[in-house]
């Protein structure tokens, strides 16, 4: 690793204990501020990290929840850290709460690759159908419409053009 790297051992204690025992090592080396990003955000652009760090600089605490608003998938706060880590199913409200509770008003940062995370196999499935929807090749596809021919409820539908996409349905 390189030397401004620091490993620790994880005790096998869970990620909020994992994250806690990194924040105060970060603390003791000198760090002023920390930065945590779920690993789980496939859509992450660097922008968004970048807000969620600038309103932390602005407001002490950024928070960036889930996109079902219920778990927080970014969190950029002061070391030593003032609130208590509770990373886990309805961690946003608790995290609200610590705030409210020392007199602070985080930051909540609503930004859609912070918030998209994969942790229900439905996310997977609108991810990957999604990513299909970007990739798709329209030039490729445009040839294949010139003799297209769809049945269903008992009508066929042929487009003869791919500039115009006319449609004429017939009955079976």
């Amino acid at each position: 690793l390189p030397p401004q790297v620091t490993r620790f051992e994880d005790s096998g204690g869970g990620l909020n204990h994992a994250l806690t025992h990194a924040a105060r090592l970060a603390a003791a080396s000198g760090a002023t501020r920390v930065l945590i990003v779920h690993a789980d955000l496939p859509r992450l652009r660097s922008e968004e990290v970048t807000a969620l760090i600038e309103a932390s600089r602005a407001r002490g605490i950024a928070i960036a929840p889930d996109h079902r608003g219920t778990g927080t998938n970014a969190l950029c706060a002061p070391l030593p850290l003032p609130l208590e880590l509770e990373f886990g199913p309805g961690s946003f409200a608790r995290h609200l709460q610590q705030a409210a509770a020392l007199g602070m008003t985080p930051a909540v940062i609503r930004l859609p690759g912070l918030a998209f995370d994969l942790d229900e196999l439905e996310d997977l499935r609108v991810y990957e159908d999604t990513e299909r929807l970007q990739h798709l090749d329209l030039a490729a596809l445009l040839p294949l419409a010139q003799e297209l021919t769809l049945t269903g409820f008992g009508r066929a539908v042929i487009v003869r053009d791919p500039r115009f996409f006319s449609v004429l349905a017939l009955p079976h």
